[in-house]
């Protein structure tokens, strides 16, 4: 979770941020991105052994794809 004090998440406008877990991040990306999809992070974002990524939906709402 993520309060209004937390300045890395400026792009949660949209309310809770769902997240889908894939089980490769890059390669959901690309396929994502080929479709059209808007991602909101510059690239994959890894931290301790995870990585993730934002993207905006045709809805308007912001999702997580997240390998973990």
């Amino acid at each position: 979770m993520f309060g209004p004090g937390d300045e890395e998440h400026g792009f949660f406008t949209t309310g809770p941020v769902a997240g889908f877990r894939v089980d490769d991040v890059a390669a959901a990306r690309a396929e994502m991105e080929g479709a059209g999809v808007e991602f909101l992070d510059p690239e994959v974002q890894k931290w301790n052994g995870s990585s993730w990524s934002h993207f905006r939906a045709p809805d308007g709402n912001v999702y997580q794809i997240a390998d973990d």
